[in-house]
């Protein structure tokens, strides 16, 4: 039984050496440029949401009732939502030039 294992494992080794040598190349990369550019992005865009959130909760000193009128009508969900696809577009722009770039090399 141990002959039958030793002769898997020598041949096993090499074969997912190989095997993992050409994925990090083929797509180890690419999935690290991907995420470096989405946290890249998701870092300054969240920086901005916040900022515009918090400077909208406060409604800019608008009296009470249109505050309220504003909060039930959801508009710093909106503002939320718009900042996030705009997010995710930019890393799916940015993401696709890159990859685009780097198979052409």
């Amino acid at each position: 039984m141990g002959v039958i294992i030793s002769a898997l494992a020598d041949w096993l080794a090499p074969f997912l050496v190989s095997l993992s040598t050409w994925f990090a190349a083929t797509f180890g990369a690419r999935m690290l440029i991907g995420l470096g550019l989405g946290v890249a992005t998701f870092a300054g865009l969240d920086t901005a949401a916040n900022a515009l959130l918090g400077e909208f909760s406060t409604l800019g000193g608008l009296t009470g009732n249109v505050a309220a009128i504003a909060d039930l009508l959801g508009i710093p969900a909106v503002i939320s939502i718009w900042v996030s696809a705009i997010g995710i577009k930019i890393v799916m722009l940015k993401a696709r030039a890159v990859l685009v770039a780097g198979s052409a090399v």
